[in-house]
């Protein structure tokens, strides 16, 4: 069943959008255009809709503003349309000129002793009022605003005249029935009813005012019903996310996205241990990109402390994706994916190191899964076409694993492995270097599993080990040494032997370390005790 809030995007879809394009050009000929759909949508005779044609508008707003309001009825009435109206060619607004403004009411109201005249230019204000362009950068300053509201308490005030008048057209019904689309709050009684599931008021009050899908009613709309959604429980009010992510993308709700975004995922960190909420998530990287790379600082600002349960979040699908997805054996072996997700917090950062075949694929499912990678995408060179690496920094170490099966990880000093001068491509013979790197491999030894061996390695001190080997010495030590170097280990003790360390005396570091703990150098064998 469609959400409420589904329900209102998609009705806006179908009210006209023919003001869009026309609102969004601030240029003498952009207002013209739009004037002229306005008249067509409120006008009703030919004549109306000729004598407010854009040019003869700002003809007469100018000539309101340069003739102190001394004008006649027709030019009036054509001011009154404009009155919301920026001319660009002359950066005005009436509602800016408080003066202009105030004889334009004072004119208007001259006419309060000829109702049918008054209700005419009434028509005009309230037509201007209810399709002004508030996205515009000039309605933003403090005179405009202040201007606006004036000129809504001059509709609010007269609305009783203009209902005193037979017959009487549908929007001044309309008026009567939705008094509060003139009050302070006007999306207040349509948001309540939008959540409670009743989009009746909004859709009646739209067509009888005969207003545009553009209009700012439909953007107060939505402010009110996220404002009631914010303040519901958590499970009620997580139902409504994607309703609420439906609308932001709205080409008419451009301007509310990050409001509504922030808002959203502010609440939702609320919730006492919330679980991973994949169309959040993918709206917000979809929006303000990357949430752990310093270069998005700016579009993340305010999230404040969800940024990081989000950053999170994708490094935690990023994970599933390249070991489930673009793994070649992760459909039917989960164990990688399951051994890393339990560390994704403990990355503080992440690059993916893409084969030509995944790197320029045009698979709808991959050209999203590269944007989600935006800031962190390698070109992987010299390996095979359908092989990938996913590099996982934590602290100062760096471990690489890799797609193709059959391939050990391995395991780096940060400092042997930068990665902030690769830029767009890294070669396969950087991420499998030996020295400075060390294999890690997929394989358990002397009873450990590999997940226990590489949870010793990473200092995972929460790691369960389900073997222990049955030696006399402390061989986890001397086992964690040898995963960590990449030495073979073996253990004949059971059968009366040693235990061998395979390398040689290369190493001073190894040769100190094995000489305190008691072995022995045979050269082309190893250590041994």
């Amino acid at each position: 069943m469609m959400s409420p809030i589904s329900a209102l995007t998609s009705s806006l879809a179908k009210i006209n959008h023919e003001l869009l394009a026309a609102w969004a050009s601030p240029t003498a000929e952009g207002m013209a255009k739009a004037t002229e759909a306005i008249a067509r949508r409120f006008g009703s005779s030919s004549r109306r809709s000729s004598s407010l044609s854009g040019d003869r508008m700002i003809e007469a707003i100018r000539r309101v503003r340069d003739q102190n309001g001394d004008v006649d009825f027709r030019t009036l009435r054509r001011a009154c349309y404009g009155v919301t109206l920026h001319l660009a060619s002359d950066d005005y607004l009436i509602l800016g000129d408080h003066a202009c403004l105030n004889m334009l009411l004072a004119a208007v109201s001259s006419h309060c002793q000829q109702p049918r005249r008054f209700r005419r230019l009434y028509e005009g204000l309230l037509t201007s009022y209810l399709t002004a362009e508030r996205t515009g950068r000039w309605f933003g300053t403090q005179l405009v605003r202040a201007g606006n509201d004036q000129l809504r308490k001059f509709l609010q005030e007269n609305v009783d005249l203009i209902q005193s008048i037979e017959p009487s057209p549908e929007w001044v019904g309309a008026l009567a029935d939705y008094a509060g689309v003139l009050g302070a709050d006007p999306g207040d009684r349509f948001g309540a009813a939008w959540i409670a599931g009743d989009k009746a008021p909004f859709q009646d009050a739209m067509q009888r005012l005969r207003l545009p899908g553009t209009s700012w009613l439909a953007g107060e709309t939505i402010r009110s019903a996220l404002e009631i959604a914010l303040s519901l429980d958590h499970q009620a009010f997580a139902t409504h996310i994607p309703a609420f992510l439906e609308a932001a993308v709205e080409p008419r709700f451009q301007h509310l996205r990050d409001d509504i975004y922030v808002d959203l995922i502010k609440r939702y960190a609320a919730i006492p241990s919330p679980p991973v909420h994949a169309p959040l998530r993918d709206a917000l990287v979809s929006a303000w990109k990357n949430p752990w790379l310093d270069r998005n600082d700016p579009a993340w600002s305010r999230a404040g402390a969800a940024r990081s349960m989000v950053a999170g979040w994708l490094k935690l699908d990023l994970i599933h994706q390249f070991f489930e997805v673009l793994s070649e054996d992760g459909r039917q072996d989960k164990s990688r994916f399951e051994f890393w997700r339990k560390y994704h917090d403990r990355m503080d950062d992440v690059y993916f190191a893409l084969g030509s075949r995944t790197y320029w694929s045009t698979n709808p499912d991959i050209e999203k899964l590269r944007r989600s990678m935006d800031g962190r995408l390698l070109n992987f060179t010299g390996s095979e076409s359908s092989n990938n690496a996913f590099i996982m920094c934590m602290g100062d170490i760096v471990v690489v694993e890799f797609s193709k099966k059959g391939n050990a990880a391995y395991r780096y000093r940060r400092s042997d492995l930068p990665l902030q001068d690769a830029k767009q491509a890294i070669s396969v013979s950087r991420l499998k270097r030996e020295p400075p790197g060390k294999q890690m491999r997929h394989a358990g030894n002397n009873g450990y599993s590999w997940q226990e061996l590489f949870a010793r390695v990473l200092g995972d001190q929460r790691a369960a080990f389900s073997a222990k080997p049955q030696t006399g010495v402390a061989l986890p030590d001397i086992t964690d040494f040898a995963f960590a170097n990449a030495i073979a280990l073996e253990d004949h003790r059971s059968k009366g032997g040693n235990l061998w360390l395979r390398i040689d005396d290369a190493d001073p570091d190894i040769v100190r370390q094995l000489s305190q703990w008691g072995f022995n150098y045979r050269a082309g064998r190893g250590w041994w005790r």
